[in-house]
């Protein structure tokens, strides 16, 4: 990738000019940095396997016990989660626990309308 970095901005300088070459540089530069700043981090097999085994109980107590109707607090529905699945218990608070199952709920009933309230 050095290498043809290296001939791109011969090639642009030698036919475009040296300013072109440079503002080309800095712009790539700064595209990088914000992609890299942007990009969410990668989940490795372990967090991915608990993710899918999360999604999977989730799944089958939605089913069992949720209706495709109707408003509850998202906080209710953690709690009859948690119930059911005593496994969650110590994942069940903070932010990352609400958009977890915010995710699952709208994953789960896609038409699911979230109130300013939760």
């Amino acid at each position: 990738i050095g290498a043809g970095g290296v001939t791109l901005a011969a090639l642009i300088s030698k036919y475009v000019g040296d300013t072109w070459a440079l503002s080309l540089a800095i712009g790539t530069g700064f595209f990088s940095f914000l992609y890299e700043v942007g990009r969410p981090r990668q989940l490795n097999a372990d967090e991915t396997a608990a993710r899918e085994e999360a999604w999977g109980d989730f799944e089958v107590f939605a089913e069992t016990s949720l209706v495709r109707a109707g408003s509850c607090h998202e906080s209710e529905i953690m709690a009859a989660f948690v119930r059911e699945y005593p496994k969650y218990k110590d994942e069940s608070e903070g932010e990352q626990a609400r958009k977890q199952m915010r995710r699952f709920v709208s994953r789960w009933n896609p038409y699911a309308e979230r109130t300013p309230y939760g």
